[in-house]
């Protein structure tokens, strides 16, 4: 290419093969002049000044060619171009002001309102393309009338350049794609890391982030890419100048936030506010004063501060990379990426190297990468720390629900052993009442503690359903049996009303189910004065493998009215809130019922109206049982007398219950020996031959669990080991069994079930010893 004067000959270019070509020097500046190119051609005595196309008004005002930054001016070229070329086009770059553009004479397109007086010119902000066809004329008079009033630089900023009007299309829309995803990229991240902060109150780096990327995008639409001028070409010119100052001004701000957030150790906490507040405050100023002033401090700003801000920023980041031991690479990364964008925002005003959109995309997707990967492993981190938090605030929880279980067991076993005792020997009637009165209450205390329990298992994913065969008729009938005291001394009536579909035996929790059935049992005879209590059992699904059954409790009491309903199911609540309540409880029965009956697969409903009772529905899954092997009665544990003969030895470490355990032996006819510790169990037990060992857990100098390890390890004709203990938990049995115990027995322990728990081990070891089998 070449230009003599004003004339920018083309002609042995071929824009089918070349690349398009920059048309910036060799211009012809006429100031405070509108002149049409025929004008220019014909009239003599002429006075243009050769300049570059893209020198703003400000250098030209330095140079002298203008006396002021502002006015009117023409701008003239002639392009000549060979006819063998494509359609071609003239891409001028963001005008930042008042233009219109002729084409051999003719106007081709208007850029705002251009005139020679501040009063009637318009200014506006846009991208221009004039079309050239090679085909109709092979010499192009371009002549531009500019009128800018209100920028300190102003003109035309960036050179125009010409080229194949398909191949700068396809370049200019590979741009705009290019500066959408780019856009989209920081647009998305600020969105992501503003509900991340939010949602988990995390550091101030994640909101720092968000608000920087939020302004880079905006300030990047506005300054670095057509996207704005072209999704918003009605915006206002002065407000666009404006948004685009205090988006740059906080862009920068949450830039310098971010990068004290992220490397708080070196970087100045005093410099970063002093800095971030000076920025804020050059953006707010952008705002109130006017636009000139505006785009007159804005150089003044990059000249003075982003140098100052970079060099700082270096020394920041070269001391991130040298001193910080811990995370280095990432954090060597996140410095180098931090730099890299000072870099890149330094050479977007001073242009110390051509910018190009890739290189610029790279640097955006670089440090975007790095940064988000920072901010998540950060993250991750954090939520890290707030699940083991969160876990172990449970294990705290359920550590204080466990020993306050334990503690409330102890006396509990004394208290319920010894009034069970003492009915044992009872005659008077009123004593008796008295007796089996504190035996009530105590079971009642002691099914509050368990229905904790259940709960906070239930909550910490403790509780594991165990499937074994079952009898729903027997488990309703046992349940009515558990809970018959309530109906005491009431006129109430109990139909029983079961599916004959229903098999016989099925597969389930049987301890489960019995629990909520005396749940709702229980409620419907407390709340029942008079009239009728009804248990239904229906078969909705029938398949190879699973019933559904559908049960009903429904019942003629006091009803539940409408508000309550909603709360019914929540822990803690009742639908009798008040002082002035009749029946007890601390609202639990029901959650718990609700939870088991969702770990089986189920769902429950209740239908109430005051004054006519209430329905409580609810169903449940239950497998078949294997048809291909029938239900008979175990032979091992086919019923045998008590033999007094069994050498029986107590680990207790509490006198009470020592005593107790004693006592209820001697009452089955047996003479025990004690051992206050674990330590002492496995001494005597390694002396003597015990058939049954009860043993406690909590003990001083060695707990039951490694009392029962030692003898285990130790005798070879292993005893009987059961755990009596006041863990009562599914967790605790687990633990007693996994350790080689036989047998468990929560406290408070009765005198019934100390027999059965020695006619059931004796059965089996006489069993056992008959067929030579260790136990």
């Amino acid at each position: 290419m070449k230009s003599t004067g004003q004339v920018f000959d083309l002609t042995n270019n071929n824009y089918y093969n070349d690349f398009p070509s920059v048309i910036n020097d060799g211009w012809l500046f006429f100031p405070n002049e509108f002149y049409t190119s025929k004008q220019i051609n014909s009239l003599k005595n002429l006075r243009g000044y050769k300049i570059n196309a893209n020198e703003t008004w400000h250098n030209l005002n330095k140079a002298g060619i203008i006396e002021s930054n502002t006015g009117y001016a023409t701008y003239y070229t002639r392009i000549k171009v060979g006819e063998e070329n494509p359609r071609l086009v003239i891409k001028f770059p963001k005008i930042y002001c008042a233009a219109k553009f002729y084409v051999n004479g003719d106007l081709y397109t208007s850029v705002g309102v251009v005139s020679n007086k501040k009063s009637s010119y318009k200014p506006a902000l846009k991208t221009v393309f004039i079309e050239l066809d090679p085909q109709k004329s092979k010499t192009f008079d371009i002549v531009i009338h500019v009128a800018n009033f209100d920028h300190f630089e102003g003109g035309i900023i960036s050179p125009p350049i010409i080229g194949a009007y398909n191949y700068l299309l396809n370049i200019n829309n590979k741009i705009l794609i290019t500066d959408a995803v780019i856009l989209g990229s920081f647009l998305v991240s600020a969105i992501i890391f503003f509900f991340i902060y939010f949602m988990g109150n995390l550091g101030y780096e994640f909101i720092s982030f968000s608000i920087f990327s939020l302004f880079f995008a905006i300030q990047y639409s506005i300054y670095k890419s057509d996207i704005f001028s072209s999704f918003f070409q009605g915006i206002n010119y002065y407000l666009n100048i404006k948004i685009g100052v205090l988006s740059v001004m906080l862009t920068f701000s949450s830039f310098f936030v971010y990068t004290y957030y992220i490397f708080p150790k070196y970087l100045n906490r005093n410099i970063a506010l002093v800095i971030s507040l000076v920025l804020l405050l050059f953006g707010i100023t952008g705002v109130i004063i006017p636009a000139y002033h505006v785009t007159m401090i804005l150089p003044a700003f990059f000249l003075g501060f982003v140098p100052v801000i970079t060099l700082y920023l270096f020394y920041v980041f070269s001391k991130t990379v040298i001193f910080n031991e811990r995370k280095k690479l990432l954090s060597s990364l996140a410095a180098f990426s931090l730099l890299l964008l000072s870099i890149y925002f330094l050479n977007n005003e001073f242009h110390f190297f051509t910018s190009n959109i890739f290189i610029d995309g790279l640097i955006f997707f670089l440090f975007l990468g790095i940064h988000i990967f920072l901010l998540m492993y950060k993250y991750s981190v954090r939520i890290k720390q707030l699940y083991i938090a969160v876990e172990e605030s449970a294990r705290a929880k359920y550590e204080f629900i466990s020993t306050m279980s334990h503690e409330l067991r102890t006396p509990l076993n004394g208290i319920m052993g010894m009034a069970s005792m003492l009915k044992t020997n009872e005659t008077d009637p009123n004593k008796l009442n008295k007796v089996e009165s504190i035996i009530q209450n105590t079971e009642r205390l002691t099914s509050i503690i368990d229905d904790i329990l259940n709960l906070s298992d239930l909550e910490s994913g403790k509780i594991q359903l165990k499937y074994n065969k079952l009898n729903i008729r027997e488990i309703i009938n046992k349940s009515v049996e558990l809970t018959n005291h309530f109906r005491k001394d009431k006129s109430i009536d109990l139909d029983i009303l079961i599916d004959p579909n229903i098999d016989e035996i099925l597969v389930g929790d049987e301890l489960r189910i019995k629990q909520i059935f005396v749940h709702f049992i229980s409620n419907a005879f407390k709340f029942t004065q008079k009239g009728k209590v009804v248990i239904s059992g229906k078969l909705m699904k029938n398949n190879d493998n699973i019933q559904e059954i559908e049960f009903s409790i429904s019942d003629t009491g006091q009803g539940i009215s409408k508000e309550k309903l909603n709360d019914l199911f929540n822990r803690f609540k009742q639908a009798d809130g008040s002082h002035a309540r009749k029946h007890g409880g601390i609202g639990l029965g029901l959650a718990l019922a609700q939870q088991l009956i969702s770990l089986m697969g189920g769902s429950v409903s209740v239908k109430s109206e005051v004054n006519k009772g209430s329905t409580f529905t609810f169903s449940i899954l239950l497998r078949k049982a294997d048809k291909t092997s029938s239900v008979k009665e175990n032979t091992v544990f086919r019923k045998i007398e008590l033999d007094p003969s069994l050498k029986l030895l107590v680990a207790e470490d509490n006198p009470v219950n020592q005593k107790l355990m004693l006592m209820m032996l001697k009452n089955l006819g047996y003479t025990a020996d004690i051992a206050e510790n674990g330590k002492v169990a496995v001494e005597k037990a390694l002396t003597r031959s015990y058939d049954i060992i009860f043993m406690d857990i909590q003990m001083p100098e060695m707990d039951g669990l490694e009392a029962t390890r030692q003898i285990l390890k130790n005798i070879s004709d292993r005893p009987v080991i059961i755990a009596v203990t006041a863990n009562a938990t599914d967790r605790d049995r687990d633990e007693c069994l996994e350790v080689g115990m036989n047998d468990f027995v929560s406290k408070p322990v009765k005198p019934l079930e100390i027999k059965e728990c020695i006619l059931k081990w004796q059965g089996l070891r006489s069993f056992l010893n008959e067929n030579k089998i260790a136990i």
